[in-house]
């Protein structure tokens, strides 16, 4: 029997076809209770990699938890399989600044105004 992941921070990413705005804030809202900071916004300018061919549109989302949530639970709430679901190694800051490509200037830079989020996206990118 495997060990059950339980983290804190985790990372959704799946295209638009198979991951709905509508299963966004479903997912937020049934996981509201133990949800610190989250954001998301859809990538639908990110050019595959040596090419000016689009890749298919996709949603980035990212959620901090106020304690370890098994990553199954965070599959179930948003509809999605745990393929889908990456855990958060690094520093929350830097996923908030992936979805704007704040962190990775070769990539298209997306407006603030395209992030959803439950804070002020905008003064968290100029604290970090």
């Amino acid at each position: 029997m495997s060990k059950e992941i339980m983290k804190k921070m985790f990372e959704i990413t799946n295209q638009v076809k198979y991951l709905s705005e509508e299963q966004i804030k479903d997912g937020l809202e049934l996981l509201s209770g133990n949800i610190i900071k989250y954001c998301y916004a859809k990538h639908d300018k990110d050019l595959k990699d040596n090419s000016n061919e689009l890749k298919e549109e996709h949603y980035h989302v990212f959620i901090r938890f106020n304690k370890g949530v098994r990553l199954k639970t965070v599959a179930k709430a948003f509809r999605v399989e745990e393929q889908y679901i990456n855990t958060i190694k690094g520093k929350f800051d830097d996923a908030i600044l992936y979805l704007t490509h704040r962190n990775s200037l070769n990539k298209y830079q997306y407006d603030f105004s395209e992030v959803v989020s439950n804070f002020n996206y905008a003064e968290e990118v100029e604290r970090i």
